[in-house]
């Protein structure tokens, strides 16, 4: 469109002699095809066919002009969308010549680069099939433009279903959007990318009962947040299968019995926090020991008439509490928090190396004298 062509026209008398400076005017049959002004430029407006005449007196003569739009650039909207196995979304596609006007009537070929993840049928409409991402593209000419889907299998929903009930959904202070067909995303304290969820943050939400095993599913969980709650029962040994996890919050809860050696799996853990629950545990060197203050403390009252004492918690085999304690199925370090702190590291050979805290930038935090939070920056 916008390309421009100048016509001229020869006017001449009933012997063929040429009327030199006779008056010349211009038209078109067609405006919405070519338009022409009065100098004989005529402009394409959109494709289609016209007739450009001159006219001097009673004569004049015409001449045909065939706009044609050539496909310079194919836009596919949306240009992502996560989906679940099953469902579908209907994309479209705009052709645009060199100059970004719209070709009307312009016709694509459908395609997907996985027909294992989707399918696409010839009006754009698209099926999701199974779990990974695919390319969708619209070809027109010697153009194309694409789109990418990423479907997601219903076990990232249905781990989060799993723990909205196990955990008391209903009771929960804030349940924004949950078990509703809203995007994963738009859950309250729920993060997604590309319909997987990668971070759980609901602190002092409310949360009553255990973790349930099926967050195991939530592969690419990389934050969970679930302290000042009620979290009950045992630590499941299922988030040591969480391999993109870099941080784990379960403290204030009145979580029981042994932290599971299985977190020793999350190599790209950065912070554990466990601390008031009443949790056990081994050393590295497989001596049971409570992960609870050495000496009595007073219980923290919790909402709700429940008591917890204060427990340990580590990062990379760092321990706390009064005594030393170390955490089971971690690396061979050791915290003690009797006196100045030092951090205590267990290298191939008889002898353990210890060294102050300080010079290993540990940082502390916590409740002293009743749980102390270890992370190693």
């Amino acid at each position: 469109m916008s390309d421009s062509i100048r016509f001229t026209a020869e006017v001449s008398d009933q012997y063929s002699n040429a009327l030199t400076g006779a008056a010349v005017s211009w038209s078109t049959s067609d405006a919405a095809v070519a338009m022409v002004n009065a100098s004989g430029v005529a402009t394409a407006a959109s494709a289609g066919t016209a007739a450009i005449t001159a006219t001097s007196g009673n004569a004049s003569g015409s001449a045909a002009v065939t706009v044609v739009q050539e496909v310079s650039a194919v836009i596919v909207t949306p240009a992502e969308a996560a989906l679940a196995p099953g469902d579908t979304v209907t994309l479209t596609a705009r052709a645009e010549d060199a100059n970004g006007s719209p070709i009307e009537d312009a016709l694509f070929a459908w395609s997907s680069s996985n027909t294992a993840v989707g399918t696409v049928d010839t009006t754009g409409l698209v099926h999701a099939i199974g779990d990974g991402s695919a390319a969708i593209t619209a070809t027109s000419g010697m153009s194309s433009g694409h789109a990418r889907i990423t479907v997601v299998e219903d076990s990232q929903r249905m781990a989060l279903e799993a723990f909205y009930r196990s955990t008391g959904g209903e009771e929960w202070i804030n349940q924004g959007n949950w078990l509703t067909d809203a995007p994963l995303g738009q859950w309250y304290g729920v993060t997604a990318r590309e319909g997987r969820v990668v971070s759980l943050l609901l602190m002092a939400n409310n949360l009553n009962g255990p973790i349930p095993p099926q967050i195991e599913h939530l592969t690419s969980l990389r934050t969970v947040r679930l302290g000042d709650n009620l979290l009950s029962g045992e630590i499941p040994p299922e988030l040591g299968n969480l391999s993109s996890l870099h941080s784990l919050n379960l403290s204030v809860n009145a979580l029981s019995g042994p932290i599971p050696p299985e977190l020793g799996r999350l190599d790209r853990l950065g912070f554990l926090h466990l601390s008031i629950n009443n949790l056990s545990g081994r050393d590295t060197h497989g001596t049971r020991r409570s992960h609870q203050s050495a000496s009595p403390q007073p219980p923290l009252q919790r909402p709700g008439g429940r008591a917890s004492h204060g427990t340990g918690q580590s990062r990379g085999g760092l321990v706390h509490g009064p005594q030393r304690q170390p955490l089971a199925g971690y690396d061979s370090a050791e915290l003690s928090t009797a006196g100045p702190a030092t951090l205590r590291v267990h290298r191939p050979g008889p002898e353990p190396h210890s060294l102050p805290a300080r010079h290993s930038r540990l940082r502390r935090v916590g409740h002293p004298g009743q749980c102390v939070a270890a992370k190693l920056l």
